[in-house]
């Protein structure tokens, strides 16, 4: 069978020769770099000490292309240990020694390794730039194979994007290309990838006939590993549509498998995929069974964030616990034992940097706290997640986003020609150097990448073709930045410490059904924002609704200073016409702080109408403040509004790009107040 994991025979084979050669040359140079790499996937700071042993030795001896492979094998380490930001720079060290070196295959994989660094930070319009140098790179040396794993990442990095339409492009180009080269485990993996991504677009026929094609290919190569990736994929995709016996018997299969294979980490994901499909049917015996499991492998493998991960599932499952399984289990107070498993939990998140499932944690925290009627930790709990969510989009990221696993293993074949080579001439001989160095450098992302033969002649189409596909993915990163920023403004952390304030206020004056009220809305607005954002564009039924919830929300915590209406022209489907998703709240927020808050004399007015024009929809929001005069105070909030407002006309700019439309945005002083008008092309979902 072909597993793909350390071979500590390996390993051991080259701790010898490393004993026996204690001259301080090239050779053993090689041995350290290579040492270090066949560390990395399970003792990367082991690892890292070889790669510093390296890099002190060919620093002594001067030898620029091993000082430049010990860098990129210390950053390779840095990133399986999950330190991306340091990997990141010492691939940067790695790639200008190559560079200078003229090694261009060197440099190529170094961009694609730096790319999915930046990938994993969720640093994705670097990660772009670092691909596409890696691709111009591949192109220039001829080399087709690896010119379709970089497009697959590329491909990665759109789907983690939520852009599905550009990311299937670069599947299918990917795909082209392995199945010119007969690259038969790659044509499944890419058929896997195309699966995830019909997964997430809601296409389940789809991505179960993707899966399925892959999983025919892997039994047939006898790719146990990747097969009982693609029975997890599977069983996630049965899951999402509420098959649950088939969801488990592909979670079974995929853990039959890695089982037989003494993969540990897979067995331990398996087995914790079980435990939440068995804890969402209630079964919470065999769930906390196969929980339990997975967290002792997990502990035992060192893996911090999947070890908290399950503590805070035992815990959720303890939380809702019939007394019947308590008393088995000889529990009290299921609540406290659930709250003294998730704040275990967050203990051991402390020093990850995982912030998302830090959140998620003190998230049910406070649900749980206030369910005990302790109101204060259930306040302090809501404001750390409240602070938590904050950071994760301060630093650009997003959440629940797909990571890519790296995993690179020596090809069994290529292994025992190695060994035989070594027998018949010295390490250090000119050829053997020059596989080497090609082989420590073709670890390129989530699958093995066999390698080609290179070619020296550039033509001038080829270079083209890589600056066009350069400007390409810039414009999509621009896109995708553009809509980070928006969910940013949608998701202000004053908004969110008002809003928690106005919670606080209502436990503290004893009203706990207004406290119900509010918390209730702004949950469901919070999760609107975040689903809607998912996609660049929603139904208009969807976004009313989070409009009108956000407006309700302002409305109690001014207490009904204003009154509201939403018309739309019965010519639209509401169900079926498509719209960016909360394109009109920063012009209604305008209109409620800046227009409205500060009457005092009469009511305020919002009316909100949609209506169509031609093949336009033209939607207006009306209010009764001082118009557009109060456009000349320079308050740090008017400069928010503004910039809430900049986002919008920059999204607009990119629709029109997008959908070649003539959309817009206009303001008119009323009699009374002020008019905006949003001119957006009409789009259906059919």
């Amino acid at each position: 069978m072909n597993y793909t994991f350390a071979n500590q025979a390996e390993i051991d084979s080259l701790l010898l020769l490393l004993k026996e050669h204690t001259q301080s040359d090239s050779v053993r140079a090689t041995v350290l770099n290579n040492i270090s790499l066949s560390y990395a996937d399970f003792d990367p700071e082991t690892g890292i000490l070889y790669a510093d042993s390296s890099i002190s030795l060919t620093t002594k001896i001067k030898h620029e292309p091993k000082l430049a492979t010990a860098y990129f094998a210390k950053a390779y380490n840095y990133a399986k240990a999950g330190k991306d930001s340091l990997a990141i720079e010492y691939y940067k060290i790695s790639y200008s020694i190559n560079e200078k070196n003229g090694r261009l295959q060197a440099c190529a994989s170094i961009a694609t390794n730096t790319g999915i660094c930046h990938s994993n930070l969720s640093d994705y319009s670097s990660a772009l730039k670092s691909y596409q140098t890696a691709f111009a790179l591949q192109v220039e040396l001829g080399n087709s194979v690896l010119q379709a794993a970089i497009l697959s990442n590329i491909g990665v990095v759109y789907m983690n994007m939520s852009d599905y339409e550009t990311a299937l492009e670069y599947y299918l180009r990917s795909l082209k290309l392995y199945e010119n080269a007969s690259d038969s485990n790659n044509i499944a993996n890419t058929y896997s990838n195309i699966g995830i991504l019909f997964k997430n677009t809601g296409n389940f026929k789809k991505a179960i006939e993707y899966q399925q094609n892959a999983v025919k290919i892997y039994t047939r190569t006898e790719d146990d590993i990747n097969l009982a990736k693609c029975f997890n994929n599977l069983g996630n995709i049965y899951e999402s549509i509420n098959e649950a016996e088939n969801a488990l018997k592909s979670y079974q299969n995929a853990l039959s498998i890695n089982q037989r294979a003494n993969y540990r980490f897979g067995t331990a994901s398996n087995m914790a995929n079980i435990g939440i499909l068995l804890s969402n049917r209630l079964e919470l015996e065999n769930a906390l069974d196969y929980l339990t499991k997975a967290y002792k492998v997990f502990d035992e493998l060192g893996d911090k964030i999947n070890t908290a991960f399950m503590l805070h599932e035992i815990g959720t499952i303890y939380s809702k616990a019939p007394l019947s399984l308590l008393r088995k289990f000889k529990i009290q107070d299921s609540s406290t034992k659930a709250i003294r498993l998730k704040q275990n939990a967050l203990e051991i998140l402390r020093n990850t940097g995982n912030v998302a499932l830090q959140a998620e944690i003190t998230e049910s925290l406070s649900t749980l706290f206030y369910r005990k009627k302790d109101y204060q930790q259930a306040y302090e709990f809501a404001m750390q997640y409240s602070s938590l969510k904050d950071s994760v989009f301060n630093i650009d990221k997003q959440t629940d986003i797909i990571k890519m696993e790296t995993q690179f293993r020596f090809d069994k074949k290529e292994a025992l020609i190695m060994a035989e080579s070594d027998k018949q001439q010295a390490i250090s001989s000119a050829q053997i150097e020059k596989e080497q160095m090609i082989r420590n450098y073709s670890i390129a992302g989530s699958m093995l990448i066999l390698l080609a033969g290179t070619g020296i002649f550039v033509s001038y189409k080829k270079r083209r073709d890589a600056m066009f596909e350069k400007k390409e993915a810039e414009f999509n990163a621009e896109v995708t930045s553009t809509e980070m920023k928006a969910l940013r403004a949608q998701m202000n952390p004053h908004f969110i410490f008002n809003s928690l304030n106005s919670i606080s206020d209502y436990i503290n004056k004893n009203d706990t059904k207004s406290a119900d009220t509010y918390l209730v809305k702004f949950a469901t607005l919070i999760r609107q924002i975040l689903e809607n954002s998912e996609s660049k564009e929603i139904t208009l039924s969807k976004d009313l609704k989070a409009l009108e919830n956000y407006i309700q929300l302002e409305a109690m915590r001014l207490q009904n200073k204003f009154s509201y209406t939403i018309y739309v022209d019965s010519e639209i489907d509401t169900e079926n016409t498509m719209i960016p998703p909360l394109i009109l709240q920063p012009f209604v927020e305008n209109s409620i702080w800046h227009g409205i808050a500060n009457k005092e004399k009469t009511e305020g007015r919002i009316n909100i109408s949609i209506v169509r024009e031609g093949n336009m929809i033209k939607c207006r929001v009306d209010d009764n403040g001082p118009g557009l005069g109060n456009f000349s105070q320079t308050t740090s909030a008017h400069e928010k509004s503004s910039m809430g407002m900049k986002i919008t006309q920059a999204r607009i700019d990119i629709l029109n790009k997008i959908k070649k439309s003539a959309a817009e945005i206009n303001f008119s002083n009323l009699t009374e107040g002020l008019r905006v008008e949003v001119k957006l092309p009409l789009i259906s979902n059919f």
